[in-house]
């Protein structure tokens, strides 16, 4: 699914359909979502906004589920995170922003950590 992901947002891109700003930041951004036990948490909805797109209130916003280890990656990086949402079906719906996430190393890659608990 991650690939996916990863692949339409590249044709995307390419095609001209959606592009991100010149002051957007390129990395990899992986999010990794556990549950109040520290468990991964597979099939869960991952919306993120990035705030780097031109002009006040302008965003991007990029979807994905997490993986049987509930992960999930994103083509941004997290420092320019403005809204992220956690959504599945028993567990509490949680935002998340830059303070979850480590800094971007030298290649702009960094991992979010999301904890979601039962309602």
């Amino acid at each position: 699914m991650r690939w996916t992901v990863i692949l339409a947002f590249s044709f995307l891109t390419a095609l001209g359909v959606l592009a991100l700003d010149s002051a957007c930041l390129t990395g990899k951004t992986t999010v990794l979502v556990t549950d109040c036990a520290n468990k991964p948490v597979a099939g869960v909805n991952i919306d993120i906004k990035i705030c780097c797109t031109a002009g006040p209130g302008s965003y991007t916003e990029f979807s994905a589920e997490s993986a049987a280890n509930g992960e999930a990656s994103f083509p941004l990086n997290a420092q320019q995170i403005c809204d992220g949402k956690i959504s599945f079906a028993g567990f509490s719906t949680t935002s998340f922003g830059t303070g979850s996430c480590t800094r971007p190393d030298k290649d702009g890659a960094s991992r979010c950590t999301v904890q979601v608990c039962k309602r």
